[in-house]
């Protein structure tokens, strides 16, 4: 455990380090002269990219349903798969699989959040 806490700190450190690092380049990058028109110019060009977006999928409700449909059948698909890999990977079994001439695993990570 104290292993995973002296990990956990020197992470954290070069989280922070990284955090200064990436906020004083965003300083420089603001305190340039044309940096506020160019900001302007962009929110302007998004709206309007918004807008043909918009009237893009007002074309197209009936595929924009079946798309819904198969992201959620996906996230399904990925559950059983993430379910059957912890399976094997418990079991001592062996997660490679072949498809289409390519060789796959399955890869866990670990994710530390606050209690």
């Amino acid at each position: 455990m104290q292993q995973l806490s002296m990990l956990f700190e020197g992470l954290t450190s070069k989280k922070a380090t990284a955090k200064e690092i990436k906020t004083a380049i965003q300083q420089e990058v603001e305190s340039h002269p044309r940096f506020k028109e160019i900001t302007d110019n962009l929110k302007l060009w998004k709206a309007e990219l918004e807008m043909i977006k918009a009237q893009a999928k007002d074309n197209f409700d009936k595929e924009l349903s079946a798309l819904d449909d198969i992201k959620a059948g996906m996230e399904n698909d990925k559950e059983k798969m993430t379910d059957i890999a912890l399976t094997m990977f418990k079991n001592g079994e062996d997660n490679e699989f072949e498809y289409k001439g390519n060789k796959y695993y399955a890869k866990f990570s670990v994710n530390i959040k606050k209690i």
